[in-house]
């Protein structure tokens, strides 16, 4: 966001930000693969954009709950990534 207020480059919000029980009915209904690590970071920057602007106590406390989930998510896919990626090494 520039200073006066308006956004600079990417929108804040993207299809990242779906609400996860949504995303996961919706990738169940139409087949999905896990988020990239890019678009984790894409939906982890719009909450934190969306928590540092946000006025209302009891809105900000349920952008860091969903903050906290999506850095959960994201934690849990490098772990994922890192461990397939040992274990072909391992098979090569």
């Amino acid at each position: 966001m520039n200073v006066r207020g308006t956004w600079v480059g990417r929108p804040p919000y993207s299809i990242s930000c779906i609400d996860p029980k949504l995303r996961t009915s919706l990738a169940s209904l139409f087949g999905s693969r896990p988020l990239s690590p890019h678009r984790f970071q894409d939906r982890i920057n719009a909450l934190v954009t969306k928590a540092v602007a946000t006025q209302d106590p009891a809105e900000l406390e349920g952008v860091i709950r969903e903050l906290r989930e999506a850095l959960h998510e994201h934690a849990k896919s490098l772990r994922k990534m890192a461990a397939e990626k040992l274990a072909m090494r391992q098979k090569a």
